[in-house]
């Protein structure tokens, strides 16, 4: 782990939520969420507690190595 991480103390979650909710003075959580599809609700940030204990991490071995990042959209040619 990079060193300069150390440098700052561990917070929890609700410690984030707090500071979120203060920053955003107001205006509601659930704002900074969004959906993919109709069904996979996305929070804006997660922490350590939120990954699910002994979920075995996703393999795909033919898969080809380096990020791909995109998004499809459909668009009519005018």
């Amino acid at each position: 782990m990079d060193p300069f991480f150390e440098t700052f103390p561990p917070v929890t979650k609700n410690e984030w939520l707090l500071q979120v909710e203060k920053e955003l003075k107001g205006k509601p959580f659930e704002d900074l969420q969004w959906m993919i599809g109709n069904s996979i609700s996305v929070d804006p940030f997660y922490v350590e507690e939120d990954i699910t204990p002994n979920l075995a991490p996703q393999v795909f071995p033919n898969a080809p190595k380096g990020w791909k990042i995109g998004e499809n959209f459909n668009a009519n040619d005018p």
